[in-house]
């Protein structure tokens, strides 16, 4: 497994055309490509993949937990939350690729 911490998506979406990742998480606001633009180019690139999306509030530029689902998203958390939840995103997305 990879394991990766990067700033930008552009970034984010060049990991992913270079390896192979059981998870992916993106923030809803980054430098050089938002989170909602990388998320529909890394389901393209690496469709099973599961991306959950994080976000600090509702965004009004993109409807976040229906439109990342419809773009792909496995799920979204909105921060702060708790290890619990993440945990629990965290074991649901690992079962979901499993299962594929």
């Amino acid at each position: 497994m990879n394991r990766f911490h990067h700033q930008d998506g552009l970034a984010a979406i060049e990991m992913v055309i270079n390896g192979t990742f059981d998870l992916v998480f993106l923030d809803i606001h980054m430098p050089k490509m938002k989170g909602p633009e990388a998320l529909k180019i890394i389901k393209r690139i690496q469709p099973e993949v599961p991306v959950v999306i994080f976000s600090s509030s509702c965004d009004p530029e993109f409807i976040f937990e229906t439109e990342a689902k419809q773009c792909g998203a496995f799920d979204c958390l909105y921060k702060p939350f708790n290890i619990d939840d993440l945990l629990e995103v965290i074991g649901r997305a690992i079962q979901a690729k499993e299962g594929m």
